[in-house]
C-alpha cells in the first residue's frame, strides 16, 4: 500500500518491525498444511472465534479478504502473497488497525504487513517457523505501544499454533 492510499504521508509515519521464530517438532509440510488456508485462522489462533472469506475466493487466492473476530474485535485482512513451494504467506490490513483494548490507548496502525514463513530443518525433520509484522503509525509513542503488542503477541500466536499441532497428534 502506498502512503497516499493509507491517508498518511510517508514523512509523517514511523515504521517498526516485530519478529519471532521457533522450531516445531513437526515437519514443515505438516505446519504448512495447518496454516496455508488463509481462512484457517480460528483453527490455530486462540482468541479467533470466527472467520470467513469475502467474495467466495479461495483461502490460497492472492487478493482474498478474510473477516475474522479476534478477542471481540472484527478485523479484515487481505492476502497479498502466498507460496506453496516456499511455504509462506503475507497479508495486510484492509483498514487501519485500531487499538482494541479498553483502558489502554494507542493510535491506529495505518499500514501493517504480516509474514509467516515455514522452513524445513533438514537434519531433524522439524520446522523452523518465522513470523514478522512490519507496521507503521503516525506517532512514535503509538508505534512503541504497537511494537510491544506485536513483540508479546507473536510468541502467543506461535504457542497457539504449537498447541493446535499437539492436538492434531492426539
Amino acid at each position: 500500500m502506498n502512503s497516499a492510499a493509507s491517508g498518511v504521508p510517508a514523512t509523517q509515519s514511523a515504521t517498526a518491525h516485530a519478529y519471532r521464530s521457533t522450531v516445531y517438532d513437526h515437519s514443515a509440510d505438516a505446519i504448512w498444511a495447518a496454516i496455508r488456508d488463509f481462512n484457517s485462522y480460528p483453527d490455530y489462533i486462540e482468541g479467533v472465534t470466527e472467520s470467513y472469506l469475502e467474495d467466495d475466493k479461495a483461502g490460497d487466492e492472492v487478493g482474498c479478504v478474510r473477516r475474522f473476530v479476534y478477542n471481540g474485535t472484527t478485523i479484515r485482512q487481505r492476502l497479498v502473497g502466498h507460496s506453496d513451494a516456499e511455504r509462506w504467506f503475507t497479508h495486510t490490513g484492509c483498514e487501519p488497525l485500531r487499538w482494541p483494548w479498553e483502558g489502554q490507548q494507542a493510535g491506529p496502525i495505518d499500514y501493517y504487513l504480516n509474514r509467516v514463513q515455514i522452513t524445513p530443518v533438514t537434519d531433524t525433520g522439524q520446522a523452523f517457523v518465522a513470523w514478522s509484522v512490519e507496521h507503521r503509525c503516525a506517532h512514535p509513542d503509538d508505534l512503541k505501544r504497537w511494537k510491544t503488542f506485536f513483540d508479546e503477541s507473536i510468541p502467543e500466536w506461535l504457542a497457539s499454533l504449537r498447541r493446535y499441532m499437539a492436538r492434531q497428534d492426539a
